[in-house]
């Protein structure tokens, strides 16, 4: 019989599995995307921009900020899991939990 504190241990792992697999995407993406952004910087430096050039540039540099924004975001939820999880499993060791009935 798994005790309630077992049962949200599992529950957290799959949670943060699915959290971690989302910042693997979402890191990759910012990735390329970052060289975009450096790409543009490095062409602005070398020659006045044209109108739809600093548009590109400008709603690339928006796309990588709102990437970066969501990855500090994930990495605080997994962050909480990771801490939620151990919380759970030192009140499974300790005996202080309740058995599903």
């Amino acid at each position: 019989m798994l005790d309630e504190n077992e049962t949200d241990i599992d529950r957290f792992y799959k949670e943060a599995r699915t959290v971690r697999a989302e910042i693997e995407v979402l890191w990759n993406e910012a990735q390329v995307t970052d060289v975009l952004v450096k790409g543009a910087v490095s062409a602005a430096h070398d020659r006045s921009l044209q109108e739809n050039e600093r548009g590109s540039a400008v709603s690339v540099g928006l796309l990588n900020a709102k990437k970066w924004r969501k990855l500090a975001e994930l990495s605080e939820k997994l962050g909480r899991l990771i801490e939620d999880i151990n919380q759970a499993r030192k009140k499974v060791a300790s005996g202080e939990f309740k058995k599903n009935k």
